[in-house]
């Protein structure tokens, strides 16, 4: 539960000394708080109108049995929140005296004051702040006793030295892991006083019927950050570069979701009309690089994101190219010819897109099956939730299955580049197809193998290891077609901009169809009206699955 906090940055230590060297002896309570406390919660994290809030001067009533002498509302100076929800207070005091060598001491009456009011039903707030200027002092409600001992006192002079000390209790990102390891030891204390077993169950339904009520709250504050804070795209900002021809590779591998196609798609059209006028890259090699003149270590996702563009450059006109003497038009069914039939036009990709799959299934076998390997996994993810912001979690939300796929993905990037750089010779402009057949084969005997000796004992594993690992269920789908299925989703999506389609074409989608391995397949087929078998026979489907997997075969034939 613990966050990581980062080492005081140089600006946030020149600030540090600066409220260090502050003589107090002429402060009112207001100077103390305007030009001292607001600026130590700034350092601690806080802000009005951000998740970690500060409220000043905020007033509550007082019910008849909590009157505070002379008062029927209490003022606190500053009330700090968590997305809402009140953590600690501060109650400022005056650091006027005659001698700023003397400093006044934090009175009682004034943590009694504090005290009073973390008190408060609206307010109830375990931790509190009394400072004077001189002094910055904190205190557990839930645990001072007569002496009012305070559990942190720093001296604003050794703030340089002590400010993490001092963070670490109620700085912005401490204070909900901090709350929550108290409220565990005092749980863990009430437990030990218990004599009957049931009695902890008993508690712990309590717990989880508390969850349940919030579980809503939570998660629409989840939503609420989410769309507020959604991480830019990195990829997307090459797009502004002058010449886009040099990262057509990175933007179409790293789009997210369909509103980033789209994005891609309006940003790249207009970058090439513009182009027209104040020319800033050579058009040639962009769409040389973009349809992969040459081999490259691209994903499978990058083919129908390119699709997507070239549907987009057609329906705005931009079909006059400065590329081998082609359309738009021309490229688009090119290029659709290549998606629909799997890359039968170009073998080396084929071979790539096929081995990939199996070398991703066999990479997260070993990472699950291996004890050794799914405790590095544990390790990795607490280093994950221990240094990365809890709004950046939301994004990301990391789980066991989140960090395997990261570290899969990473080795099929350097994959994909190794088995281009093996097995295309960029000279002559040749590819070792033999070779390149005798590794696939080596790969399928590799999965089988593994299949063979884990057998029933991997799926147990996964089940025992629970949903923590479910996201991982898409790389033992092998005869799942997830290019075939983004290929359809586009297809669709740009319906409209299809023109008359080829026999092979047609028969191609709803083969597709009756293969029943890729998603939006059979949707196709209805909107384009293409009659498909769905009840074609078990053994049959398997023979066209295989051979729609078979790198060495035409899916033209």
């Amino acid at each position: 539960m613990k966050k990581f906090r980062p080492l005081i940055s140089d600006a946030e230590l020149l600030q540090l000394k600066r409220l260090s060297k502050l003589d107090f002896s002429k402060y009112n309570e207001t100077e103390v708080r305007e030009f001292f406390l607001i600026e130590l919660l700034k350092l601690l994290g806080y802000q009005s109108g951000t998740d970690y809030s500060i409220s000043l001067e905020q007033s509550f009533p007082l019910n008849n049995l909590s009157l505070y002498p002379g008062s029927k509302r209490i003022k606190l100076d500053y009330i700090c929140s968590l997305r809402k929800q009140y953590f600690w207070l501060i109650e400022a005091k005056e650091g006027k005296c005659r001698n700023p060598l003397r400093p006044p001491k934090i009175r009682a009456k004034d943590v009694e004051q504090a005290f009073f009011y973390s008190q408060h039903p609206e307010v109830n707030c375990r931790y509190f702040v009394v400072s004077n200027g001189w002094y910055i002092q904190l205190y557990d409600r839930d645990t001072l006793a007569g002496k009012l001992t305070p559990i942190l006192a720093i001296k604003h002079t050794d703030l340089p030295e002590k400010f993490l000390e001092l963070d670490q209790y109620v700085g912005a990102t401490q204070i909900l892991p901090m709350v929550k390891e108290k409220i565990l030891d005092q749980i863990e204390k009430v437990f030990a006083s218990e004599i009957r077993i049931e009695r902890l169950d008993e508690f712990i339904d309590e717990v989880k019927e508390k969850a349940a009520r919030v579980r809503g709250k939570v998660e629409e504050a989840a939503r609420e950050i989410y769309f507020k804070n959604h991480p830019e795209n990195e990829a997307l900002k090459l797009l502004d570069q002058e010449d886009i021809s040099t990262s057509v590779y990175s933007v179409f591998q790293n789009i997210r979701v369909r509103f980033e196609i789209n994005y891609v798609a309006d940003k790249l059209v207009t970058r090439l009309v513009n182009n027209r006028s104040k020319y800033s890259f050579n058009e040639y090699t962009f769409f040389s690089r973009l349809l992969l003149e040459n081999p490259y270590p691209v994903n499978y996702y990058y083919y129908p994101h390119v699709l997507h563009f070239l549907f987009q450059a057609k329906a705005v006109g931009l079909d006059s190219i400065s590329y081998n003497r082609k359309s738009i038009s021309e490229l688009l069914e090119d290029w659709l010819n290549l998606c629909l039939f799997h890359l039968s036009d170009r073998p080396i990709m084929r071979y790539l897109w096929v081995c990939e799959r199996i070398f991703a299934k066999i990479s997260k076998q070993s990472l699950i099956m291996m004890p050794s390997l799914r405790e590095k996994v544990k390790n990795l993810l607490n280093s994950e939730l221990f240094y990365i912001p809890e709004e950046k979690l939301i994004h990301l939300g990391p789980n066991q299955a989140s960090v395997v796929i990261q570290t899969v993905e990473t080795s099929l990037a350097q994959f994909r580049s190794a088995f281009i750089n093996k097995y295309y010779d960029f000279k002559k402009h040749q590819f070792h197809e033999s070779l390149a057949k005798q590794y696939y084969l080596q790969l399928v005997h590799t999965s089988d193998l593994m299949d063979e000796q884990f057998g029933g004992q991997y799926e147990k594993l996964k089940n025992e290891l629970g949903n923590d690992w479910s996201d991982l269920n898409s790389y033992d789908q092998i005869l799942f077609d997830r290019m075939g299925s983004v290929v359809c989703d586009i297809l669709l999506y740009n319906e409209k901009q299809l023109g008359p389609l080829t026999e092979a074409q047609r028969k191609r989608i709803s083969q597709l169809a009756e293969l029943k391995n890729v998603n939006c397949a059979s949707a196709l087929c209805n909107k384009l009206n293409i009659a498909f078998r769905d009840d074609i026979d078990e053994e049959a489907r398997k023979r066209d699955i295989e051979k729609f997997f078979d790198p060495s075969a035409n899916q033209r034939d």
